[in-house]
């Protein structure tokens, strides 16, 4: 482990991108200086080495240390993964939650199929891109979207705590995880309109009246009018009941 210090006194801000980001690890200064210092290479340990350093203070949602979430999301014991692909699944929150860029990863060595492989699996904050722009986007690329699965996965995995599920585990990581696991079987194009995949009608059941608002908050897409006719009935039904029950 990296010569730090300790605890609270991590937990500091840094500007990147001219936003300020919390470092909930040890700083990349840090790391970066102890790459140098001992002449390592851009590789799956090498990942591994800045991902569990850069979130040495992140806890996954259930209170686990955030660096088990990325070994699972990698999974290392896949004979059909090589090295490199693995080392996007490390990696793939880096970017996202710390200050890391990638320009870093190009200056450390990594590949440009690493460092595009990170890429989309992350969020583009500058652009404020929403969470399902960011789904048929990542949906181009292949490593990307096998990795977005196992993230989506492992994030709505609810036997992993006994506290109540999110909006995005109940609903955004479902929806997610179906939409790729799609593309890859062949049964809609890469980048297809999340309303039109909502529309199919072995897909239909995942937009529900409960979840439609919060679905249509995450896309820039415009709702179609049939999601509009079909959920504002259910919508404004539900508003009459709750005030007649308050009544």
């Amino acid at each position: 482990m990296l010569p730090c210090n300790k605890g609270k006194q991590l937990e500091q801000f840094t500007e990147a991108a001219g936003k300020p980001v919390k470092i909930v690890g040890v700083p990349k200064a840090e790391i970066l200086s102890q790459i140098t210092t001992f002449g390592m290479k851009a590789d799956l340990g090498t990942a591994i080495f800045i991902a569990s350093s850069a979130f040495s203070l992140k806890k996954t949602w259930n209170g686990e240390p955030y660096i088990t979430h990325c070994l699972f999301v990698a999974d290392l014991n896949n004979e059909q993964l090589t090295d490199e692909e693995k080392t996007i699944g490390v990696l793939h929150d880096l970017i996202e939650d710390t200050d890391w860029d990638y320009a870093d990863l190009k200056n450390i060595g990594f590949s440009d199929y690493v460092i595009e492989g990170v890429r989309a699996l992350t969020k583009d904050k500058e652009s404020g891109e929403k969470y399902f722009d960011g789904m048929r986007r990542c949906s181009h690329n292949p490593i990307g979207r096998f990795f977005k699965r196992r993230d989506n996965k492992h994030n709505m995995d609810l036997t992993r705590s006994a506290r109540m599920a999110t909006a995005k585990q109940k609903y955004h990581y479902h929806i997610s995880a179906t939409y790729h696991k799609a593309v890859d079987q062949g049964v809609i194009t890469a980048g297809t309109s999340l309303w039109k995949f909502l529309k199919m009608k072995q897909f239909s059941e995942l937009l529900t009246a409960e979840n439609f608002p919060l679905v249509l908050a995450e896309t820039s897409e415009p709702a179609p009018n049939w999601a509009l006719r079909r959920f504002a009935t259910e919508i404004a039904g539900r508003k009459m009941a709750g005030l007649a029950a308050h009544a």
